[in-house]
């Protein structure tokens, strides 16, 4: 996986493609104390190259999506899964 640095949004949007950040509620398996904040868009280019980037070296069909952590200000890359059309892995998406 990449391991660059990723840049705080600009006024909640994302860095990659301007889409307002939506706000995530992680479930209790994750063990996340609060809130995040990521971009929904499958027309992001971080998601986009996630996505290739997987399946690519793994053979899986997930990606990752811009995340925001407002209480420590720190982004990460967020795994999503790629079902149906969003499936690179599948032929079914362009990258």
């Amino acid at each position: 996986m990449s391991h660059r640095h990723l840049d705080p949004p600009d006024q909640g949007r994302c860095p990659y493609c301007g889409t307002p950040l939506e706000e995530y509620e992680p479930n209790a398996y994750e063990c996340w104390p609060n809130n995040l904040s990521f971009c929904p868009s499958n027309d992001c280019s971080y998601f986009k190259f996630g996505r290739r980037e997987i399946a690519d070296r793994f053979q899986k069909n997930f990606g990752y999506r811009y995340c925001w952590d407002p209480v420590t200000e720190n982004a990460f890359p967020r795994i999503a899964w790629c079902p149906g059309s969003l499936s690179y892995l599948k032929g079914r998406c362009p990258a």
